[in-house]
């Protein structure tokens, strides 16, 4: 059996909102359609961080990178979101999701 990936990279623009980035890289990691996600894993962004909040602050920023927000989602494993004002967001998973 094929090693899920331990991170993607993607990368988001005006028609692709920095909040559904991070559900669609997350479903990247997991193999799950995003509209299968939330019956698959029980994942809803919005339980997480405010995805409105998200996207105003990384759109508000200069755009060249200098703007970097991170966060932590934790499931059945944990997720570290990093996304930058430049349009790039990594997500690594860590297996052992932290209590």
């Amino acid at each position: 059996m094929e090693k899920p990936p331990y991170a993607v990279e993607y990368e988001y623009d005006a028609e692709v909102s920095p909040s559904i980035a991070v559900v669609r890289t997350i479903c990247a990691l997991e193999g799950v359609e995003p509209m299968e996600m939330p019956a698959e894993s029980g994942f809803v962004l919005h339980e997480h961080t405010d995805p409105n909040a998200l996207d105003e602050l990384l759109a508000g920023s200069s755009g060249d990178g200098s703007t970097v927000v991170s966060l932590e989602i934790a499931l059945e494993s944990a997720y570290i979101v990093d996304l930058t004002d430049d349009g790039r967001i990594i997500v690594h998973r860590d297996h052992a999701p932290k209590p």
